[in-house]
Formats: C-alpha cells, sequence, structure tokens
C-alpha cells in the first residue's frame, strides 16, 4: 500500500496527486481492516499473484458512496498493461452478481484516466453520465465519469 499510495503520478486521478504519508496509509489500512467485518462478502481486498504473493493492487467491491456497490482498483506502475485490473475486476463484477446476487455496480473515473475507463468498459460497464463530487483529499470538486453495469 505504501508504494502505490505514496506514488503521487498514480494517485492524479484519485487525489489530485497529493500522496498519502506513510501515517497516513497505515491508519487507512488499519480502518479497512477494523471495517472487514462489518462488510460481509464485500470490501477492500490485495490481490496477489497466485504462485509468488507477490502484491498486483487493491481492489474493491463496497457501498459506501453511492446507493449500489462500487467497483474500484489501484495498481502499482510496474503491473500496469498487463490485463490484471481487467482480470480481477470481472471476477468481482461474477462474484457480485452470481454468489451476491447484487442488482447492479457503478464505478467512477476520471474522463482523462483512459486507462481505467477502458477497464471499466472491457468488464461490460456502460457509461451513464458525469457528475461531480468533492475529493476529501484535494479538496476540489472534480467531474466524474459514473459507469453502471446490472445483471442480465
Amino acid at each position: 500500500m505504501i508504494e502505490i499510495e505514496s506514488d503521487s503520478e498514480l494517485l492524479k486521478f484519485i487525489t489530485g496527486g497529493i500522496p498519502f504519508t506513510k501515517i497516513q496509509i497505515e491508519e487507512r489500512l488499519q480502518k479497512l481492516i477494523a471495517d472487514e467485518q462489518s462488510m460481509g462478502e464485500t470490501g477492500v481486498w490485495a490481490a496477489e499473484m497466485k504462485n509468488s504473493q507477490e502484491f498486483v493492487g487493491w481492489f474493491m467491491l463496497r457501498k459506501f458512496r453511492f446507493d449500489h456497490h462500487e467497483l474500484g482498483f489501484l495498481l502499482p506502475k510496474r503491473h500496469w498493461c498487463r490485463g490484471f485490473a481487467t482480470e480481477v475486476s470481472q471476477a468481482i463484477v461474477d462474484h457480485a452478481f452470481k454468489k451476491l446476487n447484487l442488482e447492479k455496480i457503478v464505478a467512477i473515473s476520471e474522463p482523462a484516466n483512459q486507462a481505467s475507463i477502458k477497464v471499466l468498459e472491457k468488464i461490460g460497464m456502460k457509461y451513464c453520465k458525469m457528475i461531480s463530487i468533492n475529493n476529501a483529499i484535494s479538496k476540489k470538486d472534480v467531474d466524474l465519469q459514473f459507469f453502471e453495469i446490472a445483471q442480465a
């Protein structure tokens, strides 16, 4: 988590490029661990390579901003363009619909974040509208593309 959440380039579309300090990252991780029990089979997960347990990135499926569960992901640069975001996100969507019987999943992305948008489109998410939210880290309003996918 320190590798990705302290990288300002990586956080460009999430925090406006404002990196987290090591203490903030540790506090965020402790909160995620504490909240884990209450999230059931949803939450935030670290993905690892099957054979080496190398950290691939974090992925989430949780309900906290919208009426439906939100999909999100963040990967270190060394794992960009390798298909991991698509593979894990698709597995999460499949799990959400087949096992959790969720009705719909949503996701957001800055319009300039074409790599994330491509992942969302590959897994079947459709652009719905532009929304504006206040970024809690940068304290600025940001316009985001809102995507969703519904259970077939």
